[in-house]
């Protein structure tokens, strides 16, 4: 399995621990990892592309403070 897919996988599985969370807290039933992926792929693969370009975002203002405190 490629180092993406594992990143991705270890991403969804955190979603899934919040998600049996909130629907514990709500009295539903908890989905399997794979209903739950199964139901929320698109949106997963969706929230993971916006959750890699906010840390890209984060790293490069990162990089930029440094740079700049190290003048």
């Amino acid at each position: 399995m490629r180092s993406s897919e594992n990143k991705f996988l270890e991403w969804a599985t955190s979603m899934w621990h919040a998600n049996c969370v909130e629907r514990s807290d709500w009295r539903q039933d908890i989905l399997t990892f794979d209903e739950y992926v199964e139901k929320n792929l698109e949106w997963l693969r969706d929230k993971y592309t916006e959750h890699c370009f906010e840390r890209s975002q984060a790293r490069e203002a990162w990089i930029k403070t440094i740079a700049e405190s190290s003048q």
